[in-house]
């Protein structure tokens, strides 16, 4: 582990590697409806490199566990949509998603806008710049 600021509370503390791409993306592309992002060259990727995916010291491990909570949901929102709809492994998940579903709407948008701010923070090239912080305070529930 390596101490400095965790990019979540601000606060200097042991940070762990957290995943920039959740984990729960990498475990849904086992089911064949989804692959991963090429941060290399901003692709999408059918055969990605990383089985674990990308992980940096981003966050100690309370506010990683906060993110993951998040990723966990979203996790179990696709696996319902792959399981109730049957996609094939062709098809786009996103293109086929069940809009009447029911499900939480704010922590699902806080899971993606939470991708976002991890790849901000992150090494990658990708910057949300000045709307960083807006989108922690989203993901914190402060706006």
């Amino acid at each position: 582990m390596l101490q400095g600021i965790c990019k979540y509370c601000g606060k200097e503390k042991k940070l762990i590697k957290s995943h920039i791409i959740p984990k729960c993306m990498y475990r849904l592309k086992e089911t064949g409806a989804l692959v991963g992002i090429n941060d290399s060259n901003y692709t999408i990727d059918t055969n990605p490199i990383y089985q674990n995916g990308i992980k940096e010291p981003l966050m100690c491990k309370e506010c990683d566990n906060i993110i993951g909570q998040l990723d966990n949901y979203a996790f179990k929102i696709f696996n319902q949509i792959l399981e109730k709809y049957k996609i094939a492994k062709e098809q786009n998940v996103l293109s086929t998603f069940p809009v009447s579903d029911k499900f939480d709407y704010w922590k699902f948008k806080k899971f993606f806008i939470s991708i976002v701010w991890r790849m901000s923070v992150s090494s990658s090239r990708f910057t949300l710049g000045p709307y960083e912080h807006i989108a922690l305070k989203m993901i914190k529930d402060e706006v």
